[in-house]
């Protein structure tokens, strides 16, 4: 098992502000995350979705849960039998500055990669890119409505 978890600033905007933008990474992925090419919502119920989601051509199937305003959780199944679980969670600390937990749990063993480091460590450093510009293009949409 593979594990990462990491939290990045927001630093504007109310956790009502950001639960849209954070609800258009369930419903149109491919608007926000460079990686994926296309989402099709195949089935929705209370609290919870299944998509299928294509990215480098692969497509992988989701089962989506979610809270309003507080968290949605990602769990992904491969064809070849991958899987994992992504939780995004929204946070405020006390003084109203917003962040984003990302927590990844993959069921995969930690392999060493050819060039000595872990697969741990380059999968930390491609979903830490990943999330780190989905930040920014939320910050880009909430910074106009924060001066209205």
């Amino acid at each position: 098992m593979i594990a990462i978890s990491y939290r990045l600033p927001v630093g504007i905007g109310s956790p009502d502000a950001l639960w849209p933008l954070l609800w258009q990474r369930v419903v149109a992925p491919q608007t926000c995350l460079a990686s994926i090419e296309a989402c099709e919502i195949v089935d929705t119920r209370p609290g919870a979705c299944r998509r299928r989601v294509v990215v480098a051509g692969l497509t992988v199937e989701e089962d989506v849960r979610y809270e309003p305003g507080q968290w949605v959780q990602f769990r992904s199944r491969t064809a070849d039998g991958q899987s994992g679980l992504l939780t995004i969670s929204l946070e405020e600390n006390e003084v109203g500055k917003t962040a984003l937990r990302f927590d990844y749990r993959l069921a995969r063993r930690d392999e060493r990669m050819p060039d000595g480091s872990r697969l741990s460590q380059w999968l930390e450093a491609a979903y830490r890119a990943q999330d780190e510009a989905f930040v920014g293009w939320v910050r880009e949409r909430v910074a106009p409505a924060a001066r209205s």
